[in-house]
């Protein structure tokens, strides 16, 4: 069955005083527990047998297990800080999908289980509350595909209940969750507050979610049938660039860039506000891996493209452009808001983010840091 037990004494549980120990502490502890589970939710069944008995005692024993796992993950995350949150977040596959891997290895032909349910939702509440790295992240890592399945396919007040909560947490102060939800899960929310009208949990929630979507600005237009089936495939495509950049292949991850702009965009240049930034990380990507294989005029129209998006971003593109080009001296007078580009906070993207603060330190010449 698996060894589900934790190593408590090196990963406090429900704390959140960061100095209560140390982030390497927990990111050690961390990867060895995230390794267990993997191993066991990757794995395919034991069981031979054709008896369908065998078969049954063996989901069971497959279910008790994944609920361990379930529960663990729960514990261990549930009042960490949000810098322990995000790391688990981003760690590996990444907790989101790893507790999706552990409901899918269970759910069997059985898929409206109650318990095993419950625990897959809780298990996503502790990671997503207070941790914005994974409420954007809900989106690729098929969060929202499951409580939409969920408030169709589920007739248990307890998991509508906490079905209601999850997406609540997932929708606060995410616009795009906050705007794909109020598109496709309004009609189900407003249908369900009215059959579980003496649930107090679902009242409140419902309440929240439907006065949010009201929020949401009148302007925005779904462009076309498949924009947040897209939206999520292009973020799981960039984030398969980001390995790639980080591993220094550049063209495979310009190749990776270029396919989730196109996906994002749907090939139009008229796209909604809200994913702006999203592009314009896309293209500043895109570019630095240009730059790095030479294509610096090619970096550079990445950079104008990017301008439109989000002038902060197209910014540093265009600046770490010229510095590898012949107008390297010129930097100052091509750019209007040179002076004022290191004023700017940090890009909320960890690969640009990185990338950026790398370039800086290597050209203080260049920003009279020296």
């Amino acid at each position: 069955m698996g060894d589900t037990s934790i190593t408590y004494n090196k990963l406090p549980v429900g704390m959140n005083d960061s100095k209560s120990y140390q982030s390497s502490e927990f990111e050690s502890a961390w990867c060895d527990f995230y390794e267990k589970v993997k191993s066991w939710a990757v794995s395919s069944s034991q069981s031979d047998s054709s008896d369908s008995e065998c078969v049954v005692v063996e989901d069971e024993k497959t279910k008790e297990v994944g609920l361990k796992w379930l529960e663990n993950i729960h514990k261990l995350l549930f009042g960490q800080n949000e810098e322990q949150k995000a790391y688990a977040t981003t760690y590996g596959m990444g907790v989101l999908e790893l507790i999706l891997k552990v409901y899918y290895r269970c759910e069997s032909s059985n898929r409206t289980d109650e318990e095993l349910l419950l625990a897959t939702l809780k298990a996503l509440k502790s990671c997503v509350l207070k941790n914005p790295t994974a409420r954007r992240r809900c989106r690729r890592a098929q969060v929202m595909a499951l409580l939409e399945n969920v408030l169709i396919g589920c007739n248990s007040q307890k998991v509508i209940e906490e079905d209601f909560t999850l997406l609540a947490a997932t929708c606060m102060n995410d616009d795009i969750n906050s705007w794909q939800a109020s598109e496709e899960l309004k009609g189900y929310i407003e249908l369900l507050a009215s059959s579980y009208s003496s649930s107090q949990t679902v009242q409140q929630m419902s309440s929240y979610l439907l006065s949010l979507f009201k929020t949401v600005s009148s302007s925005l237009q779904v462009p076309h049938a498949k924009f947040f089936h897209n939206l999520a495939q292009a973020e799981n495509i960039s984030f398969e660039g980001d390995a790639a950049l980080d591993n220094k292949q550049y063209g495979f991850a310009e190749t990776k860039y270029n396919s989730a702009f196109n996906l994002a965009t749907n090939y139009s240049s008229a796209n909604p506000v809200i994913i702006h930034t999203f592009l314009a990380q896309l293209l500043s990507k895109r570019g630095i891996c240009r730059i790095e294989t030479g294509y610096v005029e090619s970096a550079l129209e990445d950079a104008k493209l990017a301008l439109d998006y989000n002038n902060v971003i197209g910014t540093r593109l265009q600046i770490m452009a010229l510095a590898k080009s012949d107008r390297a001296n010129m930097i100052a007078d091509e750019v209007p808001s040179f002076n004022t580009i290191l004023l700017q906070p940090p890009d909320d993207d960890r690969i640009l983010d990185k990338l950026w603060s790398g370039f800086v330190q290597s050209n203080q010449e260049l920003f009279n840091l020296s």
